[in-house]
Parts: structure tokens; sequence; C-alpha cells
């Protein structure tokens, strides 16, 4: 029994020593978000998880929009409105209106990061449209605002074609050489509901163009191992098959020329493993998998030369190709990587293996 006692004081010691606050007497801004005023305003909005008196159960959302010079002053003039302690630290998802990313978020990010309150889990996310109209929505049936854009994010990428993403990613692509950040991009629909309508690519700090869901799958593939989702492909018959993805896993691959840098090459190599799942009337057969294999391959290799063909009009680099080029590269240095990269030859090898149809094989 002795032997519990110090476990016991440690644990009375650790208590002490947290600050303690009652959950119905602070106000914890699990969601917020910044728009644009002109040159010397901006506008905060925070939405505020509020407690019903007595009934802790009952949640809904206080949704407070100021403006100001700086999120500080603006947050000191939302608590003179607000009878609970705000700790906007809290934070969990933070959104950009669309023309604040399009001015960039270096500042802005350099403030959070230095706060040593922010949770080190905090997703940032691009509205199309304002953070302010997409807040104030009543998007969230009865799910706090905050709650349910976090789980929108993570469901995405943990089972959707949403690329890993949160503050601490953003900053290393941020401020890493050969690699340029991306953020999700979010909208009110036409209900006036969230949902997630693609990628907002970055050059450094500035969102400067954006990619559609298709195009985020792509993404998805060409930079991450991924064991489960599914892609609709269409035979030369017209008929559409979806395909459960299995395993996928994308590895990198560069080719030197000895005597001329503009004909060095980068391939992306594919390697996939999916199973049929959705024959849509096709009777399968040996002859169909070799048509789904087929036509899997010539759709994810013309559409991943695609997607890296339009990174390079726009000079940015999404998939980090410089940063894999760089630990290939004794001497390597940026400014003549970015001269060279929208010259580079980038190639995308797709290997599928078809295993089945579901369960049979």
């Amino acid at each position: 029994m002795s032997k519990f006692i110090p476990i016991f004081l440690c644990c009375l010691l650790m208590n002490a020593c947290v600050d303690q606050e009652i959950v119905d007497r602070i106000a914890l801004p699990l969601t917020g978000g910044v728009d644009f005023v002109d040159n010397n305003e901006i506008e905060l909005t925070f939405a505020f998880p509020s407690f019903s008196p007595g009934n802790i159960e009952t949640v809904s959302d206080q949704v407070i929009t100021l403006a100001g010079p700086t999120k500080a002053e603006i947050t000191e003039k939302m608590q003179r409105k607000i009878n609970r302690r705000i700790y906007p630290s809290k934070t969990t998802v933070f959104l950009y209106g669309k023309e604040v990313a399009t001015q960039g978020l270096e500042k802005d990010l350099d403030v959070i990061l230095r706060d040593g309150r922010s949770t080190r889990k905090m997703h940032l996310t691009v509205v199309d449209g304002t953070a302010k109209e997409l807040l104030h929505a009543d998007f969230n049936g009865k799910e706090v605002k905050g709650m349910f854009l976090e789980r929108l994010l993570e469901e995405n990428i943990e089972y959707g074609y949403l690329p890993k993403q949160d503050i601490h990613l953003f900053e290393y692509a941020l401020l890493g050489r050969g690699i340029d950040p991306f953020l999700p991009l979010i909208k009110l629909d036409d209900d006036h509901k969230v949902t997630l309508c693609g990628l907002a690519l970055f050059k450094h700090d500035k969102y400067i163009t954006s990619i559609n869901v298709k195009e985020m799958t792509i993404l998805k593939l060409l930079l991450e191992d991924k064991h489960n989702g599914r892609i609709s492909v269409k035979l030369p018959t017209g008929t559409i098959i979806t395909v459960q993805l299995i395993r996928t896993k994308p590895t990198y691959h560069l080719i030197r020329s000895t005597d001329n840098l503009e004909q060095d090459e980068v391939h992306i190599m594919l390697n996939m493993k999916v199973t049929v799942s959705d024959l849509n009337g096709e009777n399968f057969s040996s002859h169909t998998i070799e048509e789904v294999r087929e036509a899997l391959k010539e759709n994810l290799e013309r559409s991943g030369n695609e997607l890296m063909w339009m990174f390079q009009r726009n000079e940015i680099d999404p998939l980090g190709i410089g940063d894999f080029v760089r630990s290939k590269t004794r001497h390597w240095e940026e400014d003549t990587w970015k001269a060279h990269y929208p010259h580079l030859k980038l190639r995308t090898v797709a290997n599928i293996q078809v295993v089945g149809e579901g369960i049979r094989r």
C-alpha cells in the first residue's frame, strides 16, 4: 500500500498547480475567423459555446464579430461585452477570409505560434467568402460550431481525400525551402451548409489559387500513403466503375542528367492496390479487370501530370518536390532551383493491382 502514497501525493501537487476554471464561467472560442475591412482594420469573429444555466448538457453558440486594428485589441473589446473570461488560445479551428489569405498570413501565424498557450493541434482553413458570414450561418445543427468544423476536417483527413494539415505542417511548408503550403478551402453552399470544396494553394504566405475536390484527391494520393477511400473510373465502354483502395504508396525518384540540369526528371511512382466495389451492371471477368487497371492507370497519370504542370505554371510547389531534390543534392541553392523548377520534367507513373470484386477473388 505504501508504494501508492508517492503517486497520490504527486497527483495532489499536480492538481494544486493547475489554474482551474469552472467551464460555465469561461469563454472558449473553439472556432474563430478574421476578415479584411480596410488598410487599418480587420474584423474578428469568435464562436463561443454557451451553456444553459443549470443544464450543462444543453450547448449553443454565441457568435460575436467586432472590428479593430489587431486581434488582441478586438479581443479586449469583446471581453467588455461578454460576462465570462475569454481564452482565445483554446481555438481549435481558425478561419481566414479569402481576402485576408490573399494578402498573406505570415504575421498572424507568427503571433499564434509565439503564444505558448495556443493549442498545438489547431487547424487553419481558408473560406471561399468571409469567415464572418460562415460563422454566423446555421450550419451545425445541435453541435457547437467549433466541434463541427474540427470533426469535418479530421474525418476528411482520416477517411476522405483532404491531405494532412495543421498549424505546424503549414509552418513547416511556409518556412521550409523547396516547398509551399496549402490549406483546406471551405464555403457555404446554396443551403447555407459548410462544405469542403478543395484546397487553397499558397506561394510563400499568400493564397494565389485553388484546386477542386477531384484535384485534391490526386494531390492526396501523390503525397501520402492511404489505406481507404474510393475512386470512380470510366471504362472505354462508357461504364463508370468504382474501386475501393486497399493500399496506395507514392515514392519519389530523381533521374539525373550528367551535363544539363534542365534535363533532370522527377518521377512520382504511385503504387496502388484496389478492389472493384461497384460494377454498375457489368459482368466481372479477367477482361474487365484489365480494363479497370488500364483506365485507372491512364486517369491517374494524366490527372497527376496535369496537376503538377499547373503547379509549375503558378511557380508553387505544394508537393515539396524541391525539398525532395534538396535532400538528394549537395550545394542545393534555392534561387537556382526556383529558376529551374518551372522547366523540370515531372511525371506520374501509376502501378495498379486490381485484386478482385469486393470479397470475391
